[in-house]
């Protein structure tokens, strides 16, 4: 999996945890980038998409319209042994990270609203000092940015503040 990036990591993983066998590239694009994916995404996941066919043909075939235009992606057969692929005869790579579970989801969201009342318990402080905080504690700055809504933090110049 080194090597590989953010895209064509999350094509292995719904390509290897979906039970489908093929993905309308539109589709695929909408799920990397959870919402409607325009032109740009898709010529992005197109591009990621082909670059895996060529690496892992095991894995990943493509179905294109006669103009050459790349319309699905389809899932080859798997040869599952212990949760290790098989990708050639002498390469052996691991399964790809999984999202935690959804037990754990929770939790990362109360780490994460106890990190900003932690970081602006003392007034106002620089974004890119509470993103930092974040970041160092393994917090996603999706989830740091949620839980700042939910907190109500207020913004302004690149500072946040907890409303009083």
């Amino acid at each position: 999996m080194s090597g590989l990036g953010r895209i064509q990591r999350a094509i292995l993983i719904r390509v290897d945890d979906s039970d489908a066998d093929f993905y309308a590239l539109k589709d695929l694009a909408n799920w990397i980038y959870h919402r409607t994916a325009g032109n740009t995404q898709q010529q992005i996941v197109r591009r990621a998409t082909k670059s895996l066919a060529r690496r892992y043909p095991e894995k990943i075939a493509l179905a294109e319209d006669g103009s050459g235009t790349l319309l699905w992606v389809i899932s080859t057969a798997r040869d599952k042994d212990e949760g290790i692929d098989k990708v050639g005869s002498n390469e052996v790579i691991p399964d790809p990270p999984r999202r935690p579970p959804s037990s754990e989801r929770p939790q990362m969201a109360e780490r994460a609203r106890a990190l900003v009342r932690e970081q602006l318990a003392n007034g106002p402080k620089p974004e890119a000092h509470v993103v930092t905080a974040a970041r160092a504690a393994a917090i996603p700055k999706r989830s740091l940015i949620l839980a700042a809504d939910v907190l109500g933090v207020r913004t302004q110049r690149g500072h946040w503040w907890l409303p009083r």
